[in-house]
């Protein structure tokens, strides 16, 4: 179980990283597009694509993550995101960006997020012994509000120095350090149990999955108080960037 802590906080301080890099570059995209537009609909419409697929079949995600090895769905996330990204650094450095491809490569990390979250948060019951798992989750949760709090600040350095392609390379580099470390980690797996009626097949999990929910009608609720408040709230956040540089100019 010791060597399973070691892994947690190792793969807790790499995604914090990523994630700081991902803040990072969404911060400054939403600066260069209002720059280039002064127009806030293009910032709000990025945060919109990444937002949609979670929107749509979030709950998905929870069920990819356990029918495939952790390890690999956090691997396979990971790439995929810095994919994208050295896509919209390629595009830049080409001169042949446009917006739409950044809404596309939105929607992509949406769905790649979507699967990771799950894949990482079911790891730590495997890593983490019940006595240490309190402080295990606590580390989870203020990996957000550190990155929130982080990559403003190295967000608005690096893109005063760098530009926006700057703030997008250190982004991949995030990426690439989450992916290297995970090539070197073992994340133990679960048993599998066998189903009483054969094979499961993907539906058929997605429906124990609600059922569960269903019946936990507290667990349920609380989930939907929590989603109603990031539909109303996640606007206002992001137009946070557009209204700051209309006061500062």
């Amino acid at each position: 179980m010791t060597s399973g802590i070691v892994t947690f906080y190792i793969l807790t301080v790499t995604q914090v990283l990523s994630l700081i890099g991902s803040r990072m570059t969404s911060i400054a995209f939403g600066i260069w597009l209002f720059q280039q537009t002064g127009d806030s609909a293009p910032v709000l419409l990025a945060s919109f694509f990444v937002m949609l697929p979670q929107a749509l079949a979030g709950s998905f995600g929870g069920v990819i993550a356990d029918r495939w090895p952790r390890r690999l769905v956090l691997m396979l996330t990971d790439t995929g995101a810095a994919v994208g990204t050295a896509l919209l650094l390629l595009s830049f450095m080409l001169g042949t960006f446009e917006v739409w491809q950044l809404y596309v490569v939105a929607f992509l990390q949406g769905v790649l997020g979507m699967m990771q979250r799950p894949a990482m948060d079911a790891s730590i019951t495997m890593m983490v012994p019940s006595t240490h798992r309190d402080r295990a989750n606590t580390l989870r949760l203020m990996a957000g509000p550190v990155a929130g709090i982080i990559a403003p600040i190295l967000a608005a350095l690096i893109f005063a120095t760098f530009g926006l392609v700057g703030v997008i390379s250190i982004d991949l580099a995030s990426f690439f350090v989450a992916v290297i470390t995970l090539w070197f980690v073992q994340i133990p797996e679960p048993k599998k149990i066998k189903p009483k009626t054969g094979r499961s097949h993907f539906l058929d999990d997605s429906k124990e999955a609600f059922a569960f929910l269903w019946n936990a009608r507290v667990l349920f609720f609380m989930m939907f108080y929590a989603a109603a408040l990031n539909f109303f709230l996640a606007g206002s956040i992001n137009l946070a960037t557009p209204y700051i540089l209309t006061l500062t100019g």
